[in-house]
């Protein structure tokens, strides 16, 4: 594990403890696609070489299944970053076993840690903290650990529950030396989520926000998708009417249009947009084909 010099050691800035500020700017932008859409995409001019792509913890992907699309992105000159859902581990040994069998494949610099859909938790961890605080995750080559946040909210959850438990959360990454990165749930406001990030930049947060949007044009498929993550404002957008035609207009494109257009690298720092797939096969492709993946001049 590196150790930790003063370039890593928090600072304090009423809230959120960081380290110094890393390059402001509007960053190449990342997705977030299944394992079995990872094992299928062959298409590597759709993506510039060096793009994230995350690839989730989910029930109906396996072990292996992840590590697999984790090195077929590799060979394609793409990053990938494999989550780890803490209410999906068994125990400590699985966790250490999927952590060292990422190290030994040289799958591990980037990592996401959540807490995951279940309800319950399969094992010890109830959430990413749990995770994050039980193992030295520098031991296993990891170098920048991501994190989950609700800039819009969370239908059942205080919004200072929230912002204490992402401080808690950026503490333990750099605690261990290492950088912290955050990834926002899926938003349809831009104008909440560019506010949100001002405030956290207020509380002394630096380093790399990558605003979760959907890439995929169908309402009902991107809402259920937001209800599902318990994101407040998708709670109103489950109908027929206005709001229907709204989130559709956010869902192809305007978000990010807006997101660019509020953007001040002033204010808000060093910020990228996270792409969710939602889809599969020629649907995706096609859907990677059309996003804007160049940084903002």
């Amino acid at each position: 594990m590196t150790a930790i010099t003063e370039a890593h050691r928090p600072i304090e800035k009423g809230g959120i403890r960081t380290r110094p500020a890393v390059t402001r700017g509007f960053g190449q932008s990342s997705i977030e696609m299944t394992a079995a859409e990872a094992l299928a995409f062959e298409d590597r001019g759709s993506l510039p070489a060096g793009t994230r792509v995350n690839i989730p913890h989910l029930a109906s992907d396996t072990e292996e299944q992840r590590r697999e699309a984790a090195v077929t992105l590799r060979a394609q000159g793409l990053t990938p970053v494999v989550h780890v859902a803490a209410r999906r581990l068994r125990g400590r040994r699985e966790l250490r076993a999927f952590l060292t069998d990422l190290h030994e494949q040289n799958l591990s610099q980037h990592l996401f840690v959540v807490g995951g859909d279940p309800a319950r938790p399969a094992g010890p961890y109830e959430a990413a903290l749990s995770v994050i605080h039980t193992e030295n995750l520098g031991l296993y080559g990891v170098e920048c650990v991501g994190v989950a946040a609700y800039p819009e909210g969370h239908a059942k959850i205080a919004s200072a529950d929230l912002w204490a438990a992402l401080q808690w959360k950026i503490d333990a990454i750099r605690s261990q030396g290492l950088r912290a990165e955050i990834i926002t749930q899926v938003s349809f406001d831009p104008h909440a989520v560019l506010g949100w990030i001002e405030e956290l930049r207020a509380r002394g947060f630096d380093d790399m926000v990558r605003i979760g949007l959907v890439c995929d044009a169908d309402h009902d498929r991107a809402v259920s998708f937001a209800q599902r993550l318990g994101i407040r404002s998708a709670l109103a957008l489950g109908g027929p009417g206005p709001s229907r035609s709204a989130t559709r207009k956010l869902t192809e494109g305007g978000f990010a249009d807006q997101v660019r257009e509020g953007y001040s690298s002033s204010v808000h720092g060093a910020v990228a947009q996270h792409h969710f797939t939602l889809g599969s096969g020629e649907r995706t492709l096609v859907l990677l084909r059309a996003i804007q993946f160049d940084p903002i001049p």
